[in-house]
């Protein structure tokens, strides 16, 4: 059916560095340029603000801290990783589903994370209810 293997590539269109890359790819490509490094600073402004021992005694401090490393685990994991390093435009193959158990280890924190994040904001409302309904209890 094919003569050699580069009608085989060219037939299933494997040249990533083409013109094929389509606009809103290239779009997103560089807003993840932006924001990755945005939100890794501003979640490490936040720790190191939420670390001061003053605001630490809190337990709506425990909260936000454990929230800060979670959205910079789930920017590591989800967007850097997914959108950036592990881009076909960059490697040509898709290292997260190389072998069994960087496969199970990235989808692990590829769906924990965001689900950490979520509950960590669910615990921090939840405290604060409970401090504005029942004080000084």
């Amino acid at each position: 059916m094919y003569a050699n293997n580069t009608d085989y590539n060219a037939s299933l269109n494997l040249n990533y560095f083409s013109e094929d890359i389509s606009f809103h790819t290239k779009i997103f490509f560089y807003l993840y340029m932006i924001v990755v490094p945005a939100g890794l600073i501003g979640n490490g402004l936040s720790f190191c603000v939420l670390m001061r021992r003053e605001i630490r005694k809190t337990s709506t401090a425990v909260y936000l801290i454990a929230l800060s490393i979670v959205d910079t685990l789930c920017l590591i994991a989800g967007i850097m990783v997914d959108n950036i390093l592990a881009s076909d435009m960059f490697l040509g193959w898709y290292w997260p589903i190389q072998n069994k158990l960087s496969c199970q280890l990235y989808r692990f924190h590829y769906f924990l994370n965001p689900n950490m994040g979520a509950w960590c904001l669910v615990s921090v409302t939840i405290e604060r209810v409970i401090v504005i309904y029942f004080p000084h209890r």
